[in-house]
Formats: C-alpha cells, sequence, structure tokens
C-alpha cells in the first residue's frame, strides 16, 4: 500500500525534482501540527500532486486519448535583442 502523504523526498522522486525545489515551488502542502515551538511537518499529498501536474501540463491529452498530445508544437523564434546605443547612434542596423 503506497502513502497518500508523502515527504518532502518522497513527492521530490514523484515529480521527478530536487526537493530544494519542491519546498520553493508552489505545490500544495500538508502542514502537520507539532509539539510547541517545533513547527509540524510538511506533507505533499499524492492527489494534490497529481491535481497540480493536471494543471500544470502543457498540451494535455484528453482522457479519451483524442486531442493534441502527440503533435509536435512550434516555438516561436527567439526575439530580436534591441539594439546597442552604438548601433541605435548609427541607424539601428546590426551587423
Amino acid at each position: 500500500m503506497t502513502p497518500e502523504l508523502l515527504t518532502a523526498r518522497e513527492a521530490a522522486v514523484y515529480l521527478g525534482m530536487k526537493p530544494s525545489w519542491l519546498r520553493a515551488a508552489a505545490v500544495p502542502k500538508v502542514r502537520l501540527p507539532g509539539r510547541g515551538m517545533k513547527r509540524g511537518a510538511v506533507r505533499y499529498s499524492r492527489t494534490a500532486l497529481d491535481a497540480w501536474i493536471r494543471q500544470h501540463t502543457v498540451n494535455p491529452v484528453h482522457p479519451d486519448g483524442s486531442g493534441e498530445g502527440g503533435r509536435l508544437i512550434q516555438t516561436a523564434r527567439p526575439a530580436r535583442p534591441a539594439p546597442t546605443r552604438r548601433e541605435a547612434a548609427q541607424g539601428g542596423e546590426r551587423r
């Protein structure tokens, strides 16, 4: 039986990321109560992680298999950098 609540290390392995990234990211967390001055332990819900993955998936595949999941997406051309001051003084032409 796999646990519903994962530690930071387990959740990071589940997502394929480092635990430090996971702690800094806006991934839903569960804070368990602690005792006294000690802060509670942080856990990650497997169900919430699955929902977060679906929400952040680019070009998702529909559950029935249709959709654009297998289609190659054309990337935009990189933006041309702004001319330097020298180039702007010379008319904005790049060599």
